[in-house]
């Protein structure tokens, strides 16, 4: 459950910057091992026409390409295709919907996805059936697929404006990988490679848990000075906390952790620092988000020694069982820093 033992972290080669990032039109791609085919123009599928699938669709036309998005929800997607029409011939299909809906998706679109389609998701959350990442989750529902996790900081709302974000294209598959890089190159999203998947995954759905913590902590007055503290002392639970399931520390430290906990954590457009934001200022949440969702499960997974990481305690202590968050968060800054 949760591991990744035997898989490299990082491979800092696959790094390519956005100048290198000008080679279009993609060129033919191939994989004997795995069968699939990359045309001259990728045929990409994303699946949930929301902020991170619109998003991502716009950045592909950066480079003048389409991407057919789909959503269960048609209005949102006004000239979607079925998903007969349009799966059969996918080099890549993006889930690009929230871990809670991946199951009712992946039922949409299974019928009609091919072997050699590249499967990736953007879900950074645990799955309480399996109490896993939506990597694994997909790797069980298709055994016979490449499958590929993004990680990163990819905030919407700036990708859609153009600002740019980084992708972690994190798979076990190294013709994945750099299908993916590809997919990428000429666009306002820097990409990085992970070998990793697992390790990334995980990172992902800690970044997502910690940052509620963040959104708590400016909902509670704190300045930078305390944040930092915060951060700093997140990132080492983090790496605790991957190791103790078998997956790469180093990536805590990595774009795919620190670097995405920064972003999420300091930003109004994530929506877990709005939901930890929100239980401070009105003690309740109607929002949902990836961190509030997993943090149950992961303490599940940790049983007691949860105990063993103060601020994933104090997380547990205000968003499960309604604890006065300046308390629970003040006691944790006093404690740690004597």
């Amino acid at each position: 459950m949760l591991s990744s033992v035997g898989l490299t972290p990082f491979f800092p080669g696959c790094l390519r910057s956005l100048d290198a990032q000008i080679a279009y039109p993609t060129p033919l791609f191939s994989s004997t091992s795995l069968g699939y085919t990359v045309r001259m123009q990728p045929r990409v599928v994303i699946i949930g026409a929301g902020k991170i699938g619109s998003a991502l669709d716009s950045t592909l036309r950066e480079k003048n390409l389409h991407a057919e998005l789909w959503d269960a929800f048609p209005d949102k997607a006004p000239q979607q295709k079925t998903l007969k029409e349009i799966l059969p011939q996918a080099d890549f299909l993006f889930f690009c919907v929230p871990s809670w809906a991946l199951q009712i998706s992946i039922d949409h679109a299974a019928p009609h996805i091919q072997k050699n389609t590249i499967i990736v998701t953007l879900a950074k959350g645990l799955l309480p059936e399996i109490q896993d990442t939506t990597y694994v989750f997909l790797q069980k529902q298709f055994p016979d697929n490449a499958i590929a996790f993004l990680g990163g900081p990819m905030l919407a709302d700036e990708i859609t404006q153009g600002k740019g974000g980084v992708v972690v294209a994190a798979a076990a598959d190294k013709k994945a990988r750099e299908a993916l890089q590809e997919l990428w190159s000429g666009t306002s999203l820097r990409t990085e490679c992970s070998a990793d998947p697992q390790s990334v995954a995980l990172a992902g759905v800690l970044k997502n848990i910690y940052s509620l913590g963040l959104g708590i902590a400016n909902g509670l007055g704190w300045d930078n000075n305390k944040k930092g503290w915060f951060i700093s002392a997140a990132v080492q639970e983090m790496v605790s906390i991957l190791e103790e399931m078998g997956n790469s520390k180093a990536v805590a430290y990595s774009i795919a952790g620190l670097g995405d906990l920064a972003a999420t954590g300091y930003s109004p457009h994530s929506m877990n620092y709005k939901v930890g934001n929100e239980l401070v200022k009105t003690g309740k949440c109607e929002l949902k988000s990836e961190g509030l969702i997993s943090l149950p499960i992961l303490t599940e997974i940790l049983g007691e020694k949860t105990a063993s990481y103060p601020i994933l305690e104090a997380l547990k202590h205000v968003t499960m069982e309604h604890h006065d968050a300046a308390e629970a968060f003040d006691i944790r800054f006093t404690r740690c820093a004597s």
